[in-house]
């Protein structure tokens, strides 16, 4: 899986506004503690950069057709959508067989937990081409994450970005290490934090 990119709400809804202004669709990992705050803060920064709303629904309840409809109504607003974590893989995939109802002028930002997004991506692989490599994670501290998931994110940014940690390592090191969040994330995920200081 790309591109878990580590964002609080600023820097993703900076993302968002740079990469479709603001449509398309994305994934963000749950936090594992400070939720509603981080919510609250994505909500509040959404308002600031595009004067609107983020309209949060719960699809934990809800019907394929059901959330198709909530959607759409409006079709141009930003969208929160929670709960699909909760939806059965014969759900998921009725979602991925009807995704062109999906389709809408607003963004759509879903937040899933790992094992929520692993599902989505199984049985919705339509869904996942919309979402690309939109994936952040909400929360800013690697430090929450267990070594299987520090791992499996190294492992995602290599793949991504055709580069070793040996190779991010010694280009840190010579000072030839692209600037962006990603890489510095890849520095502190490799307790090598020290060296994005030097660039």
């Amino acid at each position: 899986m790309s591109g878990l990119a580590l964002s609080p709400a600023y820097d993703l809804i900076r993302r968002i506004d740079l990469r479709d202004g603001p449509e398309g669709w994305f994934v963000i990992l749950r936090p594992r503690e400070g939720e509603p705050a981080f919510l609250e803060d994505l909500k509040a920064e959404a308002n600031t950069w595009w004067n609107r709303e983020i309209r949060v629904i719960d699809a934990s309840e809800s019907s394929v057709s059901e959330l198709c409809l909530l959607l759409q109504q409006p079709s141009d607003d930003g969208v929160l959508l929670q709960g699909l974590d909760h939806w059965s893989e014969e759900q998921l995939q009725s979602l991925d067989i009807g995704r062109s109802s999906l389709s809408r002028q607003g963004f759509v930002v879903l937040l899933l937990t790992m094992e929520g997004i692993r599902r989505l991506f199984q049985n919705a692989p339509n869904v996942r081409s919309w979402i690309g490599g939109s994936q952040f994670q909400a929360a800013p501290d690697p430090g929450w994450m267990s070594e299987e998931e520090k791992r499996a994110r190294l492992t995602a940014l290599a793949g991504h970005h055709k580069l070793s940690d040996d190779d991010v390592i010694r280009m840190a090191e010579t000072g030839t290490l692209p600037p962006g969040p990603e890489f510095a994330e890849w520095l502190v995920l490799l307790d090598r934090g020290d060296l994005g200081q030097q660039n």
